[in-house]
């Protein structure tokens, strides 16, 4: 029995994992698609925009009715950073390993601990410090690594990185803004922010939105379904019963995931310097995640509209 004392079909945590199962899938998804990174950024938010849509409009009409100018307008700039995160992101998978891709685009925590602290001006345990040292040293050896095998996979790196820099962008921007609204209502605007702007951006690329294979749309949707809505959606519904700490180290598995799934389906070994660099990096993330307590009053508060959610 949860925390809330319902019970549940599964387990939250074993949401959780299934979560992170469903999220391992997306690098190899993005792998055997041909289409430009923001095509693929755009049919992934395409095809799972709808439902979450139909979720808020369903169980939360009124309080899209009352929502503030000001919160629409930080969640659309939440949803341009998580645009670029996905482009970013999908194109390091082109250029580089999945193994350095991912280790590195799931560095946002140590990026948003320096705007927790100049920003929010929240106080930084020594502990957390070192989590964040301890990971941007995994980041350096595995892209050193890179380095000397290939110019190519550095550039990947680089991407990815930029990627894991407009997810802790996207995740700032978005904090104050959920703290007042429901988790539906939140996801709906995000997404449809992000959706716009890789529409916009689509077109002034002049990017077709047509003319890719039969694969590609099956990886489109795959993406949307599994990765997106279930997997995402399952790490959603569980903060309402489990603690934030736990979800945002357990997806950290997403990376573990990804990497064996590349070894098995794409024949993709780790280096020994991607193993050293990811396995030194998920170390510090783990370490930063479980030392950094955020300030009790914002669990609170997020913890209540999740548990208020229907989705």
């Amino acid at each position: 029995m949860s925390k809330s004392g319902k019970e549940h079909f599964i387990r939250p945590e074993m949401g959780v994992f299934i979560g992170v199962l469903s999220v391992s899938f997306a690098a190899i998804f993005v792998r055997f698609n041909e289409a430009p990174p923001i095509i693929i950024a755009f049919y992934r938010l395409l095809f799972s925009v709808p439902l979450f849509t139909f979720i808020a409009l369903k169980n939360n009409r009124e309080e899209l009715k009352s929502i503030s100018k000001k919160n629409v307008v930080k969640c659309g700039l939440a949803g341009f950073f998580l645009a670029l995160h996905f482009v970013t992101w999908f194109a390091s998978l082109k250029y580089t390993s999945v193994a350095s891709s991912l280790v590195l685009v799931t560095c946002h925590p140590i990026l948003i601990i320096f705007a927790s602290k100049f920003l929010f001006k929240e106080q930084i345990g020594k502990k957390s410090v070192t989590g964040v040292i301890i990971a941007f040293i995994g980041c350096i050896v595995i892209s050193g690594g890179d380095y000397s095998f290939s110019g190519t996979a550095l550039y990947g790196d680089i991407l990815a990185f930029i990627g894991a820099i407009c997810m802790a962008l996207y995740l700032i921007t978005g904090r104050t803004v959920r703290m007042k609204i429901s988790a539906s209502v939140y996801i709906m605007l995000i997404y449809l922010s992000c959706l716009l702007v890789l529409f916009l951006g689509v077109i002034i690329t002049k990017t077709p939105f047509t003319g890719y294979s039969a694969t590609d749309f099956i990886s489109f949707l795959a993406l949307a379904l599994i990765c997106h809505s279930l997997g995402h959606g399952l790490f959603n519904w569980a903060l309402a019963y489990v603690s934030p700490t736990f979800v945002s180290t357990a997806i950290i598995g997403e990376v573990a995931g990804s990497v064996i799934l590349a070894a098995l389906i794409l024949k993709e070994i780790p280096t020994y310097w991607q193993i050293l660099g990811g396995i030194i990096t998920v170390v510090g993330i783990v370490y930063y995640n479980v030392t950094y307590k955020k300030p009790i009053e914002s669990n609170i508060l997020i913890r209540k509209y999740e548990a208020s959610d229907k989705t």
